[in-house]
């Protein structure tokens, strides 16, 4: 275990160990060193910026995004949220895609803060751009920042209706408890979303039965269809169930 070479078998040897011992056995930084300098991870070095550009420094970049996940599975959510800024740091590029990691991180260890703290709405075509871009997850996680921040208040909501647009998934399923995640079950959270009308008409349905046509009162309460996923239905009534399963034969 001491070739420098094998920094990949340190990571799986270190996930086959019991919390919270498996980030012990996960190094790499002095073998490095080693190899490329011992100004490697100096700021003004020639790699600090470019890492995963460098064949010799991926091994350690992998090392670093095992332990950002073996920090967050044993609950120590500060050392993951450094570890993903020293992964930033080495190379902004993110070539190993931890930054949208990084915003549950700091909830997680209540660090809500702001760039440049506003109470002040994006304009149409800011929000539009913050739409394309992205999963959703950041929005969400800039919405309960600022919820923490300011309390409620339209410039607040902004972030909550962009998220629910960008990905309405992830508000379904927290309005419906389906996950807990930490920073949203939190009770004041929660019903805050809860109450955003706004945010909510993204995500309520209306029943795909053309003979039905009711909507939904609470986020997910339709069943979805198991097949194809895209039709929620309220209820079926006998006969058109018959009629469903009549075309199907």
């Amino acid at each position: 275990m001491e070739d420098e070479n094998n920094l990949d078998a340190f990571i799986q040897f270190a996930f086959l160990h019991h919390l919270p011992e498996a980030v012990k056995v996960l190094q790499g930084r002095a073998s490095l060193e080693r190899r490329l300098g011992n100004d490697c991870f100096d700021d003004d070095g020639e790699y600090v910026g470019r890492f995963y550009e460098v064949l010799t420094s991926r091994p350690y970049m992998r090392v670093l995004q095992a332990q950002v996940r073996l920090y967050f599975e044993n609950g120590q959510y500060a050392e993951s949220a450094k570890t993903i800024i020293e992964m930033l740091r080495l190379c902004p590029g993110d070539n190993l895609g931890q930054r949208t990691w990084l915003g549950s991180m700091l909830l997680l260890t209540k660090r809500y803060s702001f760039k440049t703290p506003t109470s002040t709405c994006y304009d149409v075509e800011v929000e539009n751009k913050i739409l394309r871009c992205g999963n959703g997850a950041m929005a969400y996680n800039a919405a309960v920042a600022a919820f923490r921040v300011f309390g409620d208040g339209e410039f607040v909501r902004q972030y909550l209706r962009i998220a629910a647009k960008t990905n309405p998934i992830i508000l379904t399923k927290i309005l419906a408890k389906f996950d807990k995640p930490n920073v949203w079950i939190k009770d004041d959270v929660w019903e805050w979303a809860n109450a955003s009308q706004e945010a909510e008409s993204n995500v309520i349905k209306v029943c795909s039965n053309s003979a039905c046509g009711a909507a939904e009162t609470q986020a997910a309460r339709f069943k979805r269809c198991a097949a194809c996923k895209k039709f929620d239905y309220s209820h079926l009534t006998k006969s058109h169930a018959n009629s469903r399963r009549t075309r199907r034969h």
